[in-house]
């Protein structure tokens, strides 16, 4: 029962925060309903021990953890590929972008996020020519530091290639392309995408490496100790 509530819970908060994708709103509740349990396997057995011994929970929770190291090592892999399940829904269904043609010192905004271009910079190397433009970011106001898309154009390519610019702010990446680039009045065409918690993609997977070694970390052999004749009967 308490996992089933703590499910439908999750979808109720999520619906009063504004969310209505119904098919994101179900794979949330899933995954609560799916870490609640995976979470009373993890930490359960050591809240029981530690009340029936009377042992500190930390005690307790390294009492059970050495004796069930292959089955906590995965349950944190559970824990892991939960959280990349919700972060793959959101990035998916809540994914914001948009295309601003800007001239020098005009912004742009997107949901809570704000771009001024400021200025552009070239630079020819041996095998291509580059160009940047600069943006300063700001999220709510506050600044989130420069950005800097850029284009490579090759002398065997007819189109350039671009080099999008990404950063990490809280739980979402910030993604801005430079997609053209007039060299007359500076004007330059900037896509700017939001992906909320693509990070925990990443944040997850050292979880997932870490849970796979203790699991599968080989346990310490116990030496056989020898037995007295006597004990076996024999003279």
């Amino acid at each position: 029962v308490g996992p089933l509530m703590v499910g439908a819970l999750t979808v109720a908060v999520c619906m009063l925060m504004g969310l209505d994708r119904w098919l994101t709103l179900l794979a949330y509740g899933l995954c609560a309903f799916a870490a609640s349990v995976t979470l009373w396997e993890m930490f359960g057995p050591a809240l029981q021990r530690a009340k029936r011994r009377r042992e500190s929970i930390l005690l307790a929770l390294a009492g059970t953890v050495s004796g069930s190291r292959r089955r906590f090592g995965g349950y944190m892999v559970h824990m892991a590929v939960i959280a990349i399940v919700v972060a793959i829904a959101s990035s998916k269904t809540y994914k914001q972008s948009a295309e601003a043609s800007l001239l020098p010192g005009e912004s742009f905004e997107i949901g809570d996020y704000a771009f001024t271009y400021e200025k552009t910079e070239a630079r020819q190397e041996s095998n291509r020519f580059t160009v940047r433009v600069i943006l300063n970011g700001f999220h709510r106001g506050y600044s989130i530091g420069v950005y800097e898309p850029g284009l490579n154009y090759y002398p065997s390519q007819r189109e350039p290639i671009g080099t999008p610019f990404v950063r990490t702010v809280g739980s979402t990446d910030v993604y801005l392309s430079m997609m053209s680039f007039e060299d007359q009045d500076k004007r330059v065409v900037i896509k700017a995408y939001l992906l909320p918690m693509v990070p925990w993609i990443w944040w997850s997977l050292p979880i997932i490496a870490l849970g796979s070694m203790f699991s599968l970390w080989p346990r310490r052999r116990r030496k056989d100790r020898a037995v007295p004749a006597e004990a076996l009967g024999t003279s």
